[in-house]
């Protein structure tokens, strides 16, 4: 009988070992699982553009209007992240806030248009629109005002750069 008494407690300790394997390993399984929780859930997301993309090369340069000959005092120079607007004896600096790629035809518009935006006053107005290429028509740029007539009133020194064609000279 006493044989069969230790059959009994190693049966039991084994049964015990078993239980214990067990519980280490849904213990450090549990642990794992939470540990991927709180790193997903605290890694913050990153933004969209943590860095705004620069405008094409092929845009940047002096544009000149159409009518009027390459030593015009009436421009706009365009650099990768800003805009000058220029007449003959002053010029406005603005930073591009935003550039759109579909803007002219929507979604699924895969075309060579494409518009820029210069950063915003504090109420929220863009001061003008730069259209490159509008309509299909390449090598060419047009500025926009605002339709809503919110015209401010630095750009108002600058009327005849506005719903006029541009051409690029440099």
């Amino acid at each position: 009988m006493n044989w069969i008494n230790e059959i009994k407690i190693s049966n039991q300790i084994y049964s015990w070992n078993i239980q214990f394997r067990l519980t280490t390993i849904r213990y450090i399984l549990f642990l794992l699982f939470t540990t991927v929780i709180i790193i997903v859930f605290s890694i913050k997301p990153l933004p969209v553009f943590a860095v705004k993309p620069p405008l094409p090369i092929e845009f940047t340069g002096d544009w000149i209007p159409i009518n009027e000959d390459s030593q015009s005092k009436n421009r706009l120079k365009v650099t990768q992240y800003t805009f000058t607007l220029m007449n003959e004896s002053e010029f406005l600096n603005f930073d591009i806030e935003d550039i759109c790629y579909t803007c002219e035809g929507g979604y699924h518009y895969n075309g060579i248009a494409v518009w820029v935006f210069p950063k915003s006053d504090n109420e929220g107005h863009s001061p003008f629109l730069v259209r490159f290429n509008p309509e299909e028509e390449e090598g060419i740029a047009i500025l926009e005002l605002p339709a809503d007539n919110s015209i401010r009133n630095d750009i108002k020194e600058y009327p005849r750069l506005f719903d006029v064609k541009f051409r690029k000279i440099s």
